[in-house]
């Protein structure tokens, strides 16, 4: 269980919720899914479904704050430049 416990991208019908969830814990997330759907009965999956979009941070959040912050290159700022000397 090294995988942080966040909202997914790639895995979402709402919120990224229940796919975050399902990779924390390497199970389906449909299973996630109906667990939450189960508990409509109970009243407490709605109010922790809200609970958890608000406390658990997006993945590509997570990644990118995770990583070094990427330095300015010439190449970022200006596209077009492949390289090439310009001669003066």
């Amino acid at each position: 269980m090294d995988t942080p416990l966040t909202r997914t991208s790639d895995d979402q019908l709402l919120t990224g919720v229940c796919g975050g969830i399902a990779r924390r814990l390497n199970v389906n997330s449909n299973v996630v899914r109906a667990a939450f759907i189960g508990g409509l009965v109970t009243g407490l999956s709605p109010l922790a479904y809200v609970v958890c979009w608000i406390a658990m941070p997006k993945d590509e959040w997570v990644t990118r704050s995770a990583s070094q912050p990427e330095q300015p290159t010439v190449e970022r700022m200006y596209p077009a430049y492949q390289g090439q000397q310009v001669e003066s």
